[in-house]
């Protein structure tokens, strides 16, 4: 579950390395997020820019983001218990498209029914 104020960890090649959380969007409860729900987020760390990476985004900027990863133990559709080691974002632009090309680990196939399958594509792994 992911409060208001939660560090989190970005899981994707937009160059920001943590962000935190500072609304809760789409979720059935306005208290916390679970996978697949959409938050507002302001971004903490950025990769140090060199001569092949540069990143537009700035400490301090606020963007949409998508959880794809958390700590709290969720019991799938077969009857398995599934949780991850962080909590874990992807960043999406205002338009609440995507920012990056790859994803960075596992995400869990709840989103495949919280239909961001675009989301799913750039995974490799898919728990």
């Amino acid at each position: 579950m992911i409060y208001v104020g939660t560090n989190l960890k970005v899981f994707d090649n937009s160059g920001v390395k943590n962000v935190k959380c500072i609304r809760i969007l789409g979720s059935n409860n306005p208290k916390f997020a679970e996978i697949g729900d959409l938050i507002v987020v302001s971004v903490k760390n950025v990769v140090n820019s060199s001569p092949n990476f540069k990143t537009s985004i700035k400490r301090g900027s606020i963007y949409y983001a998508l959880v794809v990863q958390t700590k709290k133990k969720k019991r799938s559709f077969d009857n398995f218990l599934t949780s991850f080691i962080n909590n874990g974002v992807v960043i999406l632009d205002n338009k609440k498209n995507l920012l990056f090309t790859r994803i960075k680990g596992p995400i869990s196939y709840v989103l495949r029914i919280k239909k961001f399958t675009k989301v799913l594509s750039l995974s490799k792994y898919i728990l």
